[in-house]
């Protein structure tokens, strides 16, 4: 039993070890010594999908400089002419385009028919595809279930009807080649892009059930399975050993046609493959999880998604509501303190996504969303600070709404609202902790010295735009204003009084403190002046000293008391 056992293993070994050296000296041969497969004896065109960025231009380019014409294909014309027009120069080939989005037209296909089925098509690259541009769980995805169908439609969809069109002329011909662009994704299951992923397998079974099929036709299809290669796609990251350059990548795939039908493209992509392949499932799918989970939350923290996913650039725009779901993904509301929604689309110019939970909430920017209306603003006791720059706000029961659920505001931005009447700003009168209010690129900031009329409409205010309220300005118009109060009223004592009341003051010994700015007396009163000043002279004979003294203390204007140190010179 135990040589049963042994000759069984040793049989195993030399089973895994075969098809270890059988699958390395086939991968080294056709990316180091393998002569490329001239394709331009299978036929006269090339038509590649998604010819105008990354892998797409990149085949397209590299099949011109073997002599082939080129049919471009992709969604954006202005593009497509450009690259026809740059093509044709560089490589003296003649190309052709053919305007068609994938993910939106399923009518496309007909007019695509007409246009290359008369062509003796040598290869087909199924290049476009989408793919979600922040890494995300399934039920929350940006998007929705509109990413979802276009994913399908995009990846799915366009590879098996481009393949349907051009497959009957490769097959009575007996030549040509099929390359179907999937994804390593396609390996094994990839989290936070599981309809890629899932897309991504398809076309790798497809393309490889096609192979057993038609292997006897003289038709080849590869499935080609890419890392990280270097395009618009993902994130243009710098080349290395283990990322790709586009051009070379294209270069090195084609060369390893018909050695390869299941091929990553290039040795650094192999290795990688190879080693993924070896681990066990339960370790494999850990680090991927832990790449995916890292990459999102590194997407987050630089709010550099404008959501959804990217097919030649193709941009999907993430809902308020789907934004604010993901950020409060695995946290408590009450805890959260700050949520940017910025450029988040609002769902019909209302505010979704919001509850009254986030009692903690201190930051709230919504800047860009496109809100109408302040209608689905929960109560939010604390928050401090909210940006609404950038909406399509200019109803005053809007403002007033904010004042109503958000008492502890201190600094709102309405900056490029469409508000004309500043009147409509009373309602934030209510907020008594307001501090700071910018109203840039409205029209209100268009009427000069909006700032002052603001500072007056909302006295709580120190800032508007920038521009700090003039507080000593303020200070100084109520000191004045309380001067003249209590002039008039010393005013009025002193008709009652005889004499001078400001020269008795200083003679006296009264206390100075609340007549200080009456010493002067009435201007009419200089035959009691000499009297006093009379009195004054006795008063000195005599060697009071104390009073003098008092008489540092003088007001400007103080007629009695300039009269008296006249006479003490005199003296």
């Amino acid at each position: 039993m135990s040589v049963m056992i042994a000759d069984l293993c040793v049989a195993v070994s030399l089973l895994v070890l075969m098809k270890f050296v059988w699958h390395w000296s086939r991968t080294v041969y056709a990316f180091f010594f393998v002569k490329p497969l001239n394709i331009r004896h299978l036929g006269e065109w090339a038509v590649v999908t998604g010819a105008t960025d990354g892998i797409g231009k990149a085949f397209a380019e590299e099949l011109a400089s073997r002599g082939l014409k080129v049919v471009l294909l992709g969604r954006d014309g202005r593009k497509l002419q450009e690259c026809t027009r740059d093509m044709e120069k560089r490589f003296g080939v003649e190309t052709r385009s053919i305007e068609a989005d994938f993910a939106k037209d399923d009518q496309c296909y007909h007019k695509i028919r007409e246009t290359i089925s008369h062509l003796n098509i040598a290869i087909l690259v199924n290049n476009v595809g989408m793919c979600p541009s922040l890494p995300d769980y399934f039920h929350v995805m940006a998007g929705g279930d509109k990413f979802m169908a276009d994913a399908i439609r995009c990846n799915v969809v366009t590879a098996t009807s481009m393949t349907r069109i051009v497959l009957p002329g490769m097959v009575r011909r007996k030549a040509g080649i099929v390359v179907n662009v999937a994804s390593a994704s396609a390996l094994l299951p990839t989290p936070l892009v599981a309809i890629y992923s899932a897309t991504k397998v398809y076309m790798d079974f497809f393309s490889r059930s096609l192979t057993s099929e038609l292997r006897a036709t003289g038709v080849i299809v590869q499935s080609l399975l890419p890392f990280t290669v270097s395009t618009k796609m993902t994130g243009s990251p710098g080349r290395s050993f283990w990322v790709a350059d586009a051009a070379d990548y294209a270069r090195s795939s084609l060369n390893a046609v018909g050695i390869l039908d299941r091929s990553h493209g290039c040795f650094a992509h192999s290795l990688q493959g190879w080693y993924y392949s070896t681990l066990p499932e339960c370790i494999s799918s850990r680090l991927q999880w832990r790449f995916f989970t890292e990459l999102r939350k590194l997407l987050l923290t630089q709010q550099e998604f404008k959501s959804g996913a990217s097919a030649n650039s193709t941009i999907m725009v993430m809902s308020m509501e789907e934004s604010i779901s993901q950020q409060l993904l695995g946290q408590s509301p009450s805890k959260v303190e700050k949520i940017s929604v910025a450029s988040a689309q609002s769902d019909g110019g209302m505010i979704k996504g919001l509850s009254a939970d986030l009692v903690s909430l201190s930051h709230l920017d919504l800047k860009d969303a496109g809100i109408t209306s302040l209608k689905g603003l929960p109560k939010l006791p604390k928050l401090r600070s909210l940006n609404l720059e950038g909406n399509l706000i200019k109803d005053g029961e809007d403002l007033e709404w904010v004042a109503e659920n958000c008492p502890a505001l201190e600094n709102l931005v309405l900056s490029a609202n469409p508000i004309t009447d500043l009147t409509k700003l009373e309602a934030l009168n209510k907020l008594a902790k307001l501090t700071s209010l910018q109203l840039t690129g409205s029209e209100i900031a268009k009427v000069d010295g909006y700032e002052a009329k603001v500072f007056a409409l909302l006295p709580s205010l120190t800032t508007v735009d920038g521009k700090k309220k003039d507080v000593e300005e303020v200070e100084d118009d109520d000191d004045e204003a309380e001067e003249e109060d209590e002039e008039s009223d010393d005013d009025a004592e002193s008709d009652g009084e005889e004499g001078n009341p400001g020269l008795q003051a200083l003679l006296g010994g009264e206390d100075l403190s609340d007549d200080d700015e009456d010493f002067g007396g009435e201007e009419g009163g200089s035959d009691d002046d000499e009297e006093d000043d009379d009195d004054d002279d006795e008063d000195e004979e005599t060697g009071d000293d104390a009073t003098p003294k008092k008489a540092d203390v003088q007001p400007e204007g103080g007629k009695g008391i300039k009269r008296k140190a006249e006479d003490d010179d005199a003296e």
